[in-house]
C-alpha cells in the first residue's frame, strides 16, 4: 500500500524547531509498504525552523501572535494534490500538529494542553476520503489491526471520556431510544471566534459507533455560510427533562433527563439521490411515517449530513416515583405519538384513551392537565416506569 507519512517521522530534520521526530516503527513500516513523505508546513511556504504554532479560534496562530492560517491551509492542499497524484490510499501524520494532528492537537494556548481536534492538513485529507492516523497506530498497521481511525474506546484511552462515567450509556438500544425519542439537535459551529449554534430537526443513522445526523435548511443562510468556511460541529440532543424537586432546599433540585452529544463534521450533500435519502430518514426519526419525496422537494433545500468523530449518552433518572392515576394501564397502551399529543394537552388523545373522567377531575381545579399526570407520561416515554 502507498501511504503518506509526515517526513519528520522519516527522520527528516523539518519540524518547526529544526529536528526530526524519527520513529524506529515508521522505519519498520517502510518495509512492508510504499512510504510518501511530506512536510505541509514546508509546501506551505514556511521556513525551518520556525515559531511553533497551535490552532485556537478557527485560525492557527504563531506563538508570537501571527496568523499563518493561510500558509497551513496552502500546505493542506498542496499535500492533498499530491496525496491524490501519487495514488497514495492513507496518511500517517505527527500526532498533536497544528498540521497533522488527528483527533487530539494543542489547545492554542502553548501551555502543553490538549484537546480534541484535528490539524489542518490532517483535517482535509480525512475530508477527502482519506483515512489519517497518528504515529501510535503504526504497530497496528504491521501487526495487521483493522485499519480505521479513532473509535470511541481510542477517545476514551485519549482522556475524552466521560467525567460522570456512573450516569454514561453505551449499550446502543439505549442510545437509539433517545435518539428516536428526542426532536432537537443543538448544532455547534465555530464562525470566524465566535460559537454559533442552531437548534433544528434531525434525523440519524446509528451503525456500531458510527452516528450520522441529517438535518435540512433553506438553499442560502448563516449556517451554511459557516460550515463552508468550518465544517467542524458539536451536536447536543438531549430528551425527558423533569424537574426533580428539592423542596426549600435550592441546591436538592435537580433533573431527569437523558442525553446524546459528540463532535464531528458536516457535510453538504449534492447528489439528488442522498439528499432524497436523508431527506426520508429526518421524516421517519421526527413522525415514525416513511414519506416519498420528490424531485422538487429535494431542490427546495439544503440538506446537511453531520459524522461524528465520537459521542457520549448519558442518563440521570427518576428518583421517585411519580404517584399513579387509575388511567395509568390506558397510557401504556399507548404510542409514542399519542403521549406527546397528551404533553402537548391534546385532550381529544386523553378522551380517545379512557382518561376524560382524570381530565374531567382536574379541569375544574386547574383548568389544566395534572402535573402528575405529565410526569407519568415523561417517564413512559423515558421508560423509567
Amino acid at each position: 500500500m502507498r501511504i503518506l507519512i509526515s517526513a519528520c517521522l522519516l527522520g527528516s530534520a523539518c519540524r518547526y524547531d529544526g529536528m526530526s521526530k524519527g520513529s524506529p516503527w515508521a522505519e519498520a513500516l517502510a518495509g512492508e509498504h510504499q512510504l510518501v513523505p511530506v512536510c505541509p508546513e514546508q509546501l506551505g511556504g514556511l521556513p525551518t525552523p520556525r515559531v511553533p504554532s497551535e490552532k485556537t479560534g478557527g485560525r492557527v496562530m504563531t506563538k508570537d501572535g501571527a496568523d499563518v492560517t493561510e500558509q497551513y491551509l496552502r500546505g493542506a492542499q498542496e499535500t492533498l494534490r499530491l496525496c491524490r497524484i501519487l495514488g497514495c490510499e492513507a496518511a500517517i501524520l505527527k500526532e498533536r500538529s497544528p498540521s497533522c494532528g488527528s483527533g487530539e492537537i494543542y489547545d492554542g494556548t502553548f501551555t502543553g494542553t490538549l484537546t480534541g481536534g484535528w490539524g489542518v492538513t490532517a483535517d482535509l485529507l480525512r475530508s477527502a476520503g482519506i483515512p489519517v492516523w497518528g504515529e501510535s497506530r503504526i504497530p497496528d498497521l504491521l501487526t495487521g489491526q483493522p485499519e480505521t481511525e479513532h473509535t470511541q474506546e481510542d477517545h476514551k484511552r485519549r482522556g475524552l471520556q466521560m467525567r460522570r462515567t456512573d450516569r454514561e450509556i453505551t449499550d446502543l438500544a439505549q442510545i437509539r431510544d433517545i435518539l428516536s425519542e428526542a426532536r432537537i439537535v443543538h448544532l455547534g459551529m465555530v464562525d470566524g471566534e465566535k460559537p454559533y449554534v442552531v437548534p433544528m430537526h434531525y434525523g440519524y443513522s446509528l451503525e456500531g459507533e458510527k452516528l450520522v445526523l441529517y438535518v435540512h435548511s433553506a438553499l442560502e443562510g448563516r449556517k451554511l455560510d459557516v460550515i463552508a468556511r468550518n465544517p467542524n460541529v458539536f451536536a447536543e440532543i438531549d430528551t425527558g427533562e423533569i424537574l426533580i424537586p428539592g423542596g426549600d432546599d435550592p441546591c436538592s433540585y435537580s433533573a431527569a433527563y437523558r442525553s446524546v452529544m459528540g463532535e464531528g463534521k458536516a457535510v453538504l450533500l449534492e447528489s439528488a439521490s442522498e439528499k432524497a435519502q436523508a431527506l426520508q430518514i429526518l421524516m421517519r426519526t421526527q413522525t415514525g411515517r416513511d414519506f416519498a419525496v420528490t424531485e422538487e422537494m429535494v431542490g427546495a433545500v439544503c440538506v446537511i449530513k453531520v459524522e461524528l468523530d465520537w459521542f457520549t449518552a448519558k442518563s440521570r433518572p427518576m428518583q421517585k416515583k411519580a404517584k399513579r392515576h387509575a388511567g395509568a394501564e390506558a397510557l401504556l397502551e399507548l404510542s409514542n405519538q399519542e403521549l406527546f399529543s397528551i404533553l402537548a394537552g391534546d385532550r381529544g388523545v386523553i378522551a380517545q384513551a379512557g382518561l376524560h373522567e382524570i381530565l374531567k377531575e382536574y379541569r375544574a381545579e386547574h383548568q389544566k392537565i395534572d402535573a402528575d399526570l405529565q410526569t407519568m407520561v415523561r417517564e413512559i416515554l423515558s421508560k423509567e416506569e
